[in-house]
């Protein structure tokens, strides 16, 4: 649970300012997580900062990979359980 904690600690403070509980997060859907990432990717990138409503699930997936990529995030691999286009529909 500390590193749920220091994540919605980190959400709270700026620039995002989300004001979350411990609770609040645990309580986010999918779609509303992946709008956190989205809301952290767009402060990072500008190109970033786009409506997930606007963008088809699999255009998110392949957007969202390519920016992880070149943040050198360790990639997952393809036979994990992280479903992203599912992610992605929620």
């Amino acid at each position: 649970m500390g590193e749920i904690q220091f994540i919605v600690d980190r959400l709270n403070e700026p620039p995002f300012s989300m004001g979350l509980s411990l609770v609040a997060f645990d309580e986010k859907s999918p779609f509303e997580l992946l709008e956190i990432v989205n809301t952290i990717m767009g402060h990072l990138s500008a190109e970033h900062k786009i409506d997930l409503r606007d963008e088809t699930p699999e255009g998110t997936a392949t957007r969202m990979i390519g920016f992880f990529g070149v943040l050198n995030y360790k990639q997952v691999p393809a036979s994990s359980s992280l479903n992203w286009k599912g992610l992605a529909r929620a």
